[in-house]
């Protein structure tokens, strides 16, 4: 078959889909989508995706506010306009129950990453204000859910800690670089249920935490603590936002509270790679702090 023979078939079968989900009602229609979905072949889901996506967004009324169940708050991490967002915004809000907001605090260097004072206050800030505004813009949900990643973990933890009127019910994690002795036990606000998603090819955290102060490498290691699930993948810091990640593992919790079990962590995990344990031991923030001061003393 050639690919255009294959082009075709994809497009006559989105249309299908499309079609069906317009005859049911809004409710049901994520539901529907994902089992319609499964009978793809996987190199062709994401295709379907989008197409599925444009023909229902087309015909597809604005949410009412007086239906909204759920409020979503994303908040991306450093060197990024955070695309991912979109995507994940249309995908959940598709059930007309659910409003999501996506923050953000401007493209963050890396310079002001790893600097420990001053720099990382901005963004906290910014977002715990535009997270007031969502609450009081969106005042009929009945559960609220924040979804961080890499340096929006850190923005949202701190919000946590500092914030105890800001309650959400529902936390999820991913790249997270908050710290494994995070108190979640202290919080007057902690959230029912929060689930960590750790990559185990994720090399980003335990650079995090080697090189400046504050941070860890709970989104490689996991929390390991009660209260929270770390599920872990074999994956890269960014990979949660490739095509059918939010769809096989994030889709099902937000929406209907299920946990699908990744391939990864039910299988037999390789041992964490020698050079990782040791990056995650060295003083590299405590050598540098060192060096900087050397050089001080030797220009005075």
């Amino acid at each position: 078959m050639s690919p255009a023979d294959n082009f075709a078939d994809l497009k006559r079968e989105s249309h299908r889909i499309a079609a069906l989900l317009y005859g049911i009602p809004k409710s049901e229609r994520m539901k529907v989508f994902l089992q319609e979905l499964e009978k793809l072949p996987e190199g062709a889901r994401q295709f379907a995706t989008n197409l599925v996506a444009i023909a229902v967004d087309l015909g597809r009324e604005p949410i009412n506010p007086s239906s909204i169940r759920r409020l979503i708050i994303l908040v991306h991490g450093i060197r990024t306009r955070a695309e991912w967002q979109g995507r994940l915004r249309y995908l959940l809000e598709a059930d007309g129950q659910t409003k999501v907001e996506p923050l953000g605090y401007g493209y963050f260097d890396v310079i002001r990453f790893l600097c420990p004072v001053m720099s990382r206050r901005g963004p906290v800030d910014e977002i715990e204000y535009k997270i007031r505004d969502a609450l009081n813009l969106h005042d009929a949900y009945n559960e609220l859910i924040f979804v961080g990643h890499s340096f929006g973990t850190y923005v949202l933890g701190t919000i946590l800690k500092e914030r105890p009127d800001i309650k959400p019910n529902r936390m999820l994690l991913c790249g997270s670089i908050l710290s494994r002795k995070y108190r979640w036990d202290k919080l007057p606000n902690r959230p029912n249920g929060v689930l960590n998603e750790a990559g185990s090819r994720d090399i980003w955290p335990i650079l995090a935490r080697a090189m400046t102060w504050g941070f860890d490498s709970t989104g490689t290691f996991g929390f390991k603590t009660p209260g929270v699930r770390d599920r872990y993948h074999d994956c890269t810091h960014s990979e949660y936002f490739k095509p059918g990640f939010a769809e096989q593992y994030w889709l099902p919790w937000i929406i209907n509270g299920e946990l699908r079990e990744s391939p990864f962590e039910i299988g037999n995990q390789p041992a964490t790679p020698f050079f990782k344990n040791i990056l995650e031991l060295l003083p590299i923030k405590y050598v540098a702090l060192a060096l900087a001061g050397l050089a001080v003393w030797l220009l005075l």
